[in-house]
């Protein structure tokens, strides 16, 4: 096992998991600061400790991390239970019940609950569930799944640093999983109700939310660059007579819209036109490729929403390693393509948006996103895949693209006029943004407010996350850097709470208050049991 100086803010996740009375935890802490580690210990304590059952679950692309880390960092065994056949071996063994020195920790995915009908639910001590806002549409399968998981669990983890997506109601499918209440309608009214109450604060005892900020004295700084494009006259004519000759539904327009903005290539695949009339120059690619040749022996990382421009981009990067990662490669394939990139000073990585959860590469200080999407909790799963901790580089770099007057351009716009109401964090995401810029579409007026309607929604559900507040970064200065080492924990007085929470009595009984007091909460909305 590698040894790690852990640091004691990742003990506050247990110690709240056992104070708050409602046995489940939302760990909301941002990218790169080690979740997963945090999670570690929980699952630690339940394997060793208390010996119960654990079962993992996360998107297929993490199987392999939860795996690795786990060994690496705490000598934890997690097995697989990821298909059919795994899984009713893992329902065999628990029922088996018979375990030594630790319990079992299993670990299967979000597409496995999503295609398999739960017939049978193993009894748990916890169920973990990475990136959980996979789970944030009730009406899916896998969140009906989710749920029955849930019900057969004594403790609810859910990690997510980007928990809501597109409105509060993200907030509260995710609640309805971790509080065994299925009543998400009753759910998302109560938390409207607590944007203008002091009620807010008792869901701190059920949240963390560390930021790299808060927590390390010096961090790795955030160069944000813009880098405003305009296509031809000509293409943009082009683009917008088939868009419209093509008619199509609003969210059909947004696609192409987006896919025109993206790349002339992907644009025209899309819509079927192989061999446009005329002949179009791209001075999105020619960007790329000087910025790309500006640091010829340092990795870049470039993020595009379409295969089609992933494609494109791949056969226009000459001189350099080229790998393309994409929902299309197989599990060997991802895992060849991250080794390559690591070892390799002189590579580009171009990812999908299957690249945006999960993956670490503290090696690349350049990150391009070659299409920027408006919601800014996708653009932050980007840059967390460099900006972590273990960073070494003192500053990171993003080039954020803007294709002017694409239809991303007037949506952010509408986000910057409320910017008063979120995070800085979000104003380093999204720069200022030239307002001057000639219209790449002519959108109809029902095609862009779908589009600003769910981005004033995700400002709306900023807001009332920015008002978390929480006394948590008092007490790591109190929790003994001496408790991260878990090679002692079998030496410690365990109850009901950690041994070391007697250390930090004040705020341990003010957790379980503020638990009580959500309870209370929970049965003046009527949001009853589900059992």
């Amino acid at each position: 096992m590698t040894k790690r100086a852990f640091s004691s803010y990742q003990l506050v996740h247990l110690m709240k998991l056992l104070a708050n009375k409602n046995n489940c935890l939302l760990i909301t802490d941002g990218v790169g600061v080690g979740k997963t580690i945090s999670g570690g210990y929980i699952l630690f304590h339940q394997s060793k400790v208390v010996r119960q059952v654990s079962l993992i679950v996360c998107p297929p692309i993490l199987v392999e991390k939860w795996t690795h880390e786990m060994q690496l960092r705490f000598g934890l065994e997690v097995r697989d239970a990821s298909n059919t056949e795994l899984y009713e071996l893992m329902i065999d063994e628990i029922n088996s019940g018979n375990f030594q020195d630790e319990a079992p920790i299993y670990i299967t995915t979000y597409s496995f609950l999503s295609r398999y009908k739960l017939l049978t639910s193993p009894e748990l001590g916890l169920i973990l569930f990475d990136e959980i806002h996979h789970l944030r549409n009730p009406s899916t399968i896998a969140h009906k799944s989710a749920m029955r998981l849930s019900k057969c669990a004594n403790y609810r983890v859910g990690l997510s640093a980007t928990p809501i997506n597109n409105s509060l109601s993200d907030l509260a499918a995710i609640f309805s999983i971790l509080l065994l209440k299925p009543l998400v309608t009753e759910l998302n009214e109560m938390l409207n109700d607590f944007w203008e109450s002091d009620f807010i604060e008792s869901l701190s005892s059920m949240t963390t939310r560390f930021m790299k900020e808060d927590i390390i004295d010096e961090f790795t700084k955030r160069i944000v660059h813009t880098e405003t494009v305009e296509y031809p006259e000509a293409y943009v004519q082009k683009s917008n007579e088939i868009i419209e000759r093509g008619g199509g539904s609003f969210f059909e327009k947004i696609i192409f819209y987006r896919l025109a903005s993206s790349s002339p290539p992907a644009f025209f695949g899309s819509v079927g036109v192989s061999d446009p009339e005329l002949t179009f120059s791209d001075p999105k690619a020619d960007r790329l490729r000087e910025l790309i040749a500006s640091k010829p022996n340092e990795r870049w990382l470039i993020f595009t929403e379409f295969k089609e421009t992933a494609r494109y981009l791949d056969d226009t990067i000459q001189g350099r390693i080229v790998l393309v990662l994409n929902g299309d490669k197989s599990k060997e394939e991802k895992e060849a393509i991250t080794n390559i990139f690591t070892a390799e000073e002189n590579s580009v990585l171009i990812m999908t948006p299957v690249g945006s959860e999960g993956l670490d590469f503290q090696i690349c200080s350049n990150l391009i996103n070659y299409d920027l999407h408006w919601n800014p909790m996708k653009i932050e799963q980007r840059i967390g895949r460099i900006d972590r901790i273990g960073q070494k580089k003192s500053e990171i770099h993003i080039h954020n693209f803007i294709a002017s007057g694409g239809i991303d351009e007037r949506v952010i716009q509408v986000i910057r006029d409320k910017l008063n109401l979120v995070s800085d964090s979000f104003v380093d995401i999204m720069p200022i943004i030239d307002d001057k810029s000639q219209s790449l579409a002519r959108y109809d007026l029902d095609s862009l407010s779908v589009e600003l309607g769910k981005a004033e929604g995700l400002v709306s559900a900023l807001e009332f996350y920015q008002k978390f507040v929480s006394n948590d970064l008092e007490v790591i200065r109190i929790i003994h850097p001496s408790y991260c080492d878990i090679a002692h924990w079998g030496d410690l007085a365990w109850g009901n709470q950690t041994p070391w929470s007697g250390d930090c009595l004040d705020w341990y009984e003010e957790i379980k208050n503020l638990g009580s007091r959500f309870n209370e909460l929970l049965s003046a909305y009527s949001i009853s049991d589900s059992s």
